[in-house]
């Protein structure tokens, strides 16, 4: 009875089902990044486990609301589990979570992180299940700050180790910047700005990790299975193959756990395929994890109608935000 209790209240992923009706009722075409957190704050699994039941824990709770206030949003709700929630999220992506004096809020933070890539892809899932192409893609790049502990107003020179935003404003001013990530990698070494006042140890962190960072090309074709020309006709099943060269790696070596050191648990990289229409509706979105060096991922789908048609093709990391 237990077993069946629990088990009839997990869905995919083993999130609740209670999370998925949450997220079904909140996510909408026009939810902005900054409304995230706390949408991810209100699921069942923290919502049922984060409730501060003394005087101490809604102190606690106050103290890192006081670290946070003026970065986030004012809270659409007030209860005070979700509100909890909230503010322990928003200290992570605000880096402000080794302020926290509470041990125990400490652990619930820890706690939140573990499921939090689950509970984002199930985000995800309710997108595409909704057909919101575009808030999707900003549950994607959620993701991407939550493993890295930034937020919306954050240059994506901050992965880069040792780097503050002092060294970010170095390497983003002047001549010779670099506006974000790629950017910075493409210039020489001599020519990387920001690393003034670092050691020799420091610096080839930073010329280390830009090695170690993702760099892919990705190619697409389009063609009919067993189709003798190379043309398309109403109702045919098409494929879209999607070719993910990782340039960052030798042959034969797969890709391996991302470089995170803000998120206190291992996570491999992968990459989000997403196709499609120029009307901002899915055809496909796929979290893909084979580490492969090159990766071959088919899409298909039913020719539509006669007609001339746009697709947009999106490849976006998991993990690193900027890629």
């Amino acid at each position: 009875w237990t077993y069946y209790s629990d088990s009839s209240k997990f869905g995919e992923k083993n999130i609740m089902y209670d999370t998925y009706s949450w997220f079904h009722n909140t996510l909408n075409e026009h939810t902005l990044m900054k409304w995230l957190p706390e949408v991810m704050a209100a699921s069942a699994e923290f919502r049922n486990h984060n409730i501060p039941k003394t005087a101490e824990d809604k102190a606690a709770v106050s103290q890192v609301m006081s670290l946070v206030k003026t970065s986030m949003q004012k809270p659409k709700h007030s209860l005070p589990a979700i509100v909890k929630s909230n503010v322990l999220l928003h200290s992570h992506l605000l880096r402000k979570s080794d302020k926290i004096q509470s041990p125990q809020l400490q652990d619930d933070l820890k706690r939140m992180l573990r499921l939090s890539t689950s509970l984002n892809d199930a985000m995800i899932s309710v997108c595409k299940h909704q057909d919101h192409l575009s808030t999707a893609m900003t549950c994607i790049e959620y993701g991407q700050y939550l493993t890295q502990a930034m937020w919306v107003k954050d240059s994506s020179l901050l992965q880069i180790p040792h780097f503050t935003e002092e060294e970010v404003k170095h390497a983003s001013k002047g001549k010779g910047k670099a506006a974000n990530i790629l950017e910075y990698k493409a210039l020489d070494d001599d020519a990387k700005k920001g690393m003034a006042n670092f050691t020799e140890e420091q610096k080839q962190d930073v010329l280390s990790y830009l090695e170690f960072l993702p760099d892919i090309t990705v190619d697409s074709k389009v063609f009919v299975d067993d189709d003798e020309d190379d043309n398309v006709y109403e109702g045919d099943l098409c494929t879209i193959r999607v070719t993910l060269t990782r340039n960052n790696l030798e042959k034969g070596q797969k890709a391996g756990l991302i470089h995170a050191p803000f998120f206190p648990f291992p996570k491999q990289e992968a990459w989000w395929i997403i196709l499609g229409t120029k009307e901002g509706k899915i055809i496909h979105i796929e979290k893909v994890v084979d580490p492969s060096r090159i990766v071959h991922h088919d899409i298909k789908f039913l020719a539509p109608r006669v007609g001339d048609y746009e697709f947009n093709l999106f490849v976006k990391s998991n993990a690193y935000v900027g890629l």
